[in-house]
């Protein structure tokens, strides 16, 4: 079954910790490199840029061969936007700058996106959910994940999901 859960991240805007806390609270894999569970089916999907099929993800688009939406909850992560350019292209070896403010289009075409569907939204703020408690779990509520399924030390978790080890 197709994940009903979508979540629109350029590149450098805290996907990775939130896909982490994902899988520590649900069992439940999300696309991209292993996190904590390495196989199954995913939880959300994910692009990075909306117009394009990622490589590590099932998203195949935001609407359906009718034109109807695919998801149900679809959440957009934003940082800002000089933060993510320099963070993901500057400094990198064999990253063209030219290509690099190509691809950046994605950043405002997934707002424009985002803003376009008519699915239940949520936006969130690099700045108000990585490494901040109240900012994490405002996220996975919007998903309807519950953290007291689980015991959890919050500090504990940030070093961890820094040098994330699969379980499965």
């Amino acid at each position: 079954m197709a994940a009903r859960f979508m979540v629109i991240s350029f590149q450098r805007s805290g996907l990775n910790w939130l896909r982490y806390c994902t899988e520590y609270f649900t069992g439940v894999r999300t696309p991209g490199r292993p996190q904590i569970i390495a196989e199954g089916r995913v939880f959300f999907d994910r692009a990075h840029d909306v117009r394009r099929k990622p490589k590590r993800s099932d998203f195949t688009g935001l609407y359906d061969a009718s034109g109807a939406e695919v998801y149900e909850r679809v959440a957009l992560l934003l940082r800002n936007p000089y933060a993510c350019f320099t963070s993901h292209y500057l400094g990198r070896k064999g990253v063209n700058f030219k290509k690099g403010l190509e691809h950046f289009e994605a950043y405002a075409n997934n707002i424009n996106q985002f803003d376009a569907l008519k699915a239940t939204k949520g936006v969130f703020y690099f700045e108000d959910f990585v490494s901040n408690q109240e900012g994490t779990l405002r996220f996975l509520g919007f998903f309807e994940i519950d953290p007291g399924s689980r015991p959890y030390n919050f500090a504990q978790m940030i070093e961890a999901s820094r040098g994330a080890n699969v379980l499965n």
